[in-house]
């Protein structure tokens, strides 16, 4: 989440979206999170 706050990337590759959050709630955070600093994260699979 650093390198996504100093803006040092634009997106984050995951294999699997289910094993990004310990919950849903978790993950929906992590994704605006995300978002308001404008990094994309792309799942290979669900």
């Amino acid at each position: 989440m650093a390198l996504a706050q100093a803006r040092k990337i634009d997106a984050i590759l995951v294999t699997e979206l289910s094993r990004w959050g310990r919950s849903t709630i978790d993950l929906i955070s992590t994704l605006q999170e995300l978002e308001s600093y404008r990094v994309s994260l792309i799942a290979i699979t669900g």
